[in-house]
């Protein structure tokens, strides 16, 4: 059942990372500045970290700093 949210989770962040992207390519003044994403470990290993050195190929001015943790979370 976690899992399961975990991943509607995570799918809601891919999609807003490409739906993102998509603007900033087309055409949209080159943001800059920091982002913090804070998550758990796993996500962090096994998704994230691929999908933000993508997006770092499309905006180089934008640092994101992960923030992880490997504790439990009540949801």
């Amino acid at each position: 059942a976690h899992g399961r949210m975990i991943l509607a989770h995570v799918e809601a962040i891919e999609a807003n990372l490409l739906s993102l992207t998509d603007t900033l390519e087309n055409g949209t003044p080159a943001p800059a500045g920091h982002v913090r994403v804070a998550t758990m470990e796993g996500i962090a290993s096994l998704y994230l970290s691929e999908q933000f050195a993508r997006f770092k190929q499309v905006q180089p001015s934008i640092t994101i700093e992960l923030v992880t943790s490997s504790h439990d979370v009540r949801i």
